[in-house]
């Protein structure tokens, strides 16, 4: 194969995996392991499927490549384990073609990676390409809701929330708002964040204000709340539209 020929930068995802190779054949795993080291963040390799589940629990890897029939332990009974301690663990299972039944039952198994040997290596670089690219980007979303998480728990501790529909019924308010306000939740929700109001506020002013998010336009200004007792809140709101 000519590695030159192939997308280097498709496969930079692949830099900062772990892989688990077993495989019993000692020609086959040396070649192969010697190929793909190179393109890894780190390579383990097993001679079995018993040594193979050991190294998983010991080192955790992201990708797992194994063959089918091995000694001690098979590769779809490893695979089950393995996917015992982390449910929907990525794996590559390699068959050879007339193990047309074993692959049958790693389909059965919800392992719906699987190359055949002799192993075509660029194929199967593409492969686990595509599945670390899944990897990261599994990452990056949870990285962002954990980041989302945060701030929203910062925005809720600092300043009152109140989320409404183009019509102006209220679907979310936060526990600072009630807390200030004296409303609980259920008290708010589904109600027009107009009867919020106090008297001294202009009607027109809800009214202009929702034309105006309805054209997608942030509105800033202060606005006269009322309490549930009835006093007179003075809030500096910042209202922004939230588009589908």
């Amino acid at each position: 194969m000519n590695y030159l020929s192939m997308n280097v930068r498709a496969f930079e995802a692949l830099r900062s995996m772990r892989l688990l190779y077993v495989e019993d054949d000692t020609a086959t795993r040396e070649e192969l392991a010697m190929i793909l080291e190179p393109w890894l963040g780190e390579l383990h390799v097993a001679s079995d499927g018993q040594a193979g589940l050991a190294l998983f629990a010991e080192k955790r890897p992201d990708l797992v490549v194994t063959d089918i029939q091995m000694p001690k332990l098979n590769g779809l009974v490893m695979s089950t384990r393995i996917r015992e301690i982390v449910p929907g663990q990525p794996i590559v299972v390699v068959s050879a073609y007339n193990d047309v039944e074993y692959l049958f039952k790693a389909l059965e198994l919800g392992i719906d990676h699987y190359a055949t040997k002799p192993v075509n290596v660029e194929l199967l670089l593409k492969k686990l390409a595509t599945m670390a690219n899944a990897i990261l980007a599994i990452r990056e979303r949870e990285h962002n809701q954990n980041l989302l998480s945060q701030y929203k728990m910062l925005v809720d501790q600092s300043a009152i929330v109140c989320k409404f529909t183009p019509d102006g019924r209220i679907t979310y308010v936060n526990d600072k708002l009630c807390e200030l306000s004296g409303y609980l939740p259920e008290d708010l929700l589904g109600h027009d964040f107009a009867e919020l109001n106090h008297e001294s506020e202009p009607p027109e002013n809800a009214r202009n204000t929702l034309e105006q998010l309805r054209c997608g336009t942030r509105w800033t200004g202060i606005v006269r709340k009322r309490s549930r007792a009835g006093e007179l809140l003075v809030v500096e709101s910042s209202l922004v539209p939230i588009l589908d």
